[in-house]
């Protein structure tokens, strides 16, 4: 059975955790180790079978293990009881994690200890032996100095798929090694990796992003979630993850907030996924907005989110597959463009089901066929012209509905000239009532009649 450890960031264990030595009732040998924090969090390992016993004190005696010491002793051979010498976090994880002890250890959390370099390097060399799958050392400490065990682990580890070093201190050097080891490991199974706020600049970006344009060419490996937010991109480091996700097929996730990407940047990446038909990136974080992955709701309602941003926004609906509920009511899009791009997007969007744009709520679903209605009803709704928008991206490929009323709106003559546009590539609506939307023009009414057998106007 695989054995996860996590130690609560809100236990204080440099002050009152304990290792706990116990032995099963009746024996004379350990049987299981204790992790006890504060608020009586705690954790037990079974090393029945991790050291001989001689190794190990008797039943009943507890050690400080990280940095104080208890008021008890540990028996040594003749009996006597002898102090514990202080011990370190690190050494005592190390203890634990003795080569024949985490055999079956999978989720090791460390986040929130500060462990240091040499803490950090301990406990990585001693998990090289752990079929881990998901390792957490955010804000424990780590620098330059110690990624070079976690680059071994990285450079050898088959199961490892999540890797935490968020508030570390990487650099360029760091990160190089880290890459590398990455490079070198063609059984990599790495798919999450979070490196925010991890003193990466935009030279250390580039080394990241040919990882990615190199590891994420196929669906089938490659990181699928990258944490980069709150490190030194600019637009130098934008354009080199431009570069890279026009080629690559794995990544679906990526948070780049507070990296000081300017909307040059963000244009940038918009363009690469729009051209990768292969691109699988549908979650995006940035200072603009964020969508995540299991997100079924998105309200950015009074942003100012720029034509940049809308556009790069519209390119991740498609690929989106929770998201229900989209509300960019009052948003600044970057004007009639970026409101025409994202309405075209949401037609193409799998699970989006309600779009607010500049009234009330639009109904895609029987917009777009799926609910096989034959008559909608979008009268007094307050819907304008990005609304008109959208309504038109969807009637392009409905092919059921046959009666259409969009009466008391603010549609104006842009929205209705928008609304015969998509009836050209709509052959069954054939009723569509839009009165009271403003004056409409008649070049624009006799391009109407012409689409549709009744039109009220």
């Amino acid at each position: 059975m695989d054995l996860s450890l996590a130690l609560s960031r809100e236990a204080r264990w440099s002050d009152d955790a304990l290792l706990c030595l116990r032995a099963a009732p009746g024996c004379t040998v350990l049987r299981a180790v204790t992790l006890l924090g504060r608020g009586g969090d705690s954790v037990t390992l079974d090393i029945s079978k991790a050291l001989g016993t001689s190794q190990w004190p008797k039943a009943g005696a507890s050690v400080g293990a990280f940095g104080y010491q208890t008021t008890g002793g540990i028996p040594n051979a003749a009996g006597t009881l002898k102090t514990p010498p202080r011990m370190h976090l690190a050494a005592g994880m190390g203890l634990l994690l003795h080569p024949t002890s985490a055999a079956s250890l999978s989720t090791l959390s460390l986040g929130g200890h500060f462990l240091g370099d040499e803490g950090v390097a301990g406990i990585v060399n001693a998990c090289c032996s752990c079929p881990l799958s998901s390792l957490d050392l955010a804000s424990c400490g780590a620098s330059q100095r110690s990624v070079a065990a976690l680059a071994a682990l990285l450079r050898n580890s088959r199961t490892l798929r999540s890797l935490n070093l968020s508030g570390s201190f990487l650099g360029e050097a760091g990160v190089s090694d880290l890459m590398d080891g990455l490079q070198r490991n063609r059984y990599s199974d790495l798919q999450v990796l979070n490196l925010s706020d991890a003193c990466v600049d935009s030279a250390g970006i580039q080394l990241i992003a040919n990882y990615l344009g190199c590891a994420g060419c196929n669906q089938q490996s490659g990181l699928t979630s990258l944490d980069l937010s709150r490190n030194w991109i600019g637009l130098a480091g934008a354009m080199a993850i431009e570069s890279a996700l026009s080629v690559n097929r794995s990544l679906r996730s990526l948070n780049v907030k507070q990296s000081q990407i300017p909307k040059e940047g963000f244009a940038a990446i918009g363009q690469a996924t729009a051209s990768n038909a292969g691109c699988r990136l549908a979650a995006f974080t940035c200072d603009l907005f964020s969508l995540t992955e299991d997100a079924t709701s998105l309200d950015l309602r009074n942003r100012c989110l720029t034509f940049e941003g809308a556009f790069l926004l519209a390119q991740c609906l498609p690929r989106h597959t929770h998201l229900r509920h989209l509300d960019v009511s009052r948003a600044y899009l970057g004007g009639e463009q970026g409101s025409a791009v994202l309405a075209r997007m949401t037609a193409l969007s799998p699970s989006l089901e309600m779009v607010v744009m500049d009234g009330e709520p639009i109904p895609l679903w029987p917009l777009k066929s799926r609910g096989g209605e034959e008559q909608l009803d979008l009268s007094s709704k307050r819907l304008g012209f990005a609304s008109a928008q959208v309504i038109a991206a969807v009637l392009r490929t409905n092919l059921t509905l046959r009666t259409l009323s969009l009466r008391r709106n603010a549609l104006g003559n842009l929205g209705a000239f928008e609304i015969a546009s998509a009836l050209k590539a709509n052959p069954t609506l054939t009723e569509l009532d839009l009165r009271e939307n403003g004056r409409i023009q008649p070049l624009t009414a006799k391009r109407l009649r012409q689409l549709v057998v009744s039109l009220a106007i």
